[in-house]
């Protein structure tokens, strides 16, 4: 019989592999992006899910795996984090290159750095909320 170990938000891997440690929510909203020894103008990246570990997100521009940056981001209107601000520290785990609406675009897996404690009940908060609205 094959190991399987459940993961955070319930969904079990195979081979005893644990892809997901938090429970990621759907976000959908804008970030900025900055890394000025990477790219000399900060730029919008679409932030498509959220977790306490990190986020995805859809770029325009090509990263690379293990890109360290900085973002910022507002929560969207749920509850009592709708309009709050994120700024987060984040390193690029996973690079997914796609073609969104005719556009090249690549897909970012970013795993969170030095989270404070405010952003992390902050995103805590929202997870929570948008779990018990679905």
């Amino acid at each position: 019989m094959e190991p399987r170990r459940m993961h955070a938000d319930g969904g079990a891997s195979p081979g005893g592999l644990n892809h997901r440690l938090h429970t990621r929510v759907p976000l959908g909203t804008r970030a900025l992006v900055n890394q000025p020894s990477l790219w000399p103008d900060p730029f919008e990246v679409v932030a498509e899910n959220l977790s306490l570990g990190g986020a995805y997100f859809s770029s325009r521009y090509l990263f690379t795996a293990h890109d360290f940056f900085h973002c910022r981001m507002m929560l969207p209107g749920i509850g009592s984090v709708a309009g709050r601000e994120l700024r987060l520290s984040a390193v690029v785990v996973r690079v997914d290159e796609a073609t969104w609406e005719r556009e090249k675009r690549c897909g970012v897996g970013a795993f969170f750095v030095a989270l404070d404690a405010r952003d992390e009940e902050e995103i805590q908060r929202y997870v929570r909320q948008v779990r018990s609205a679905s």
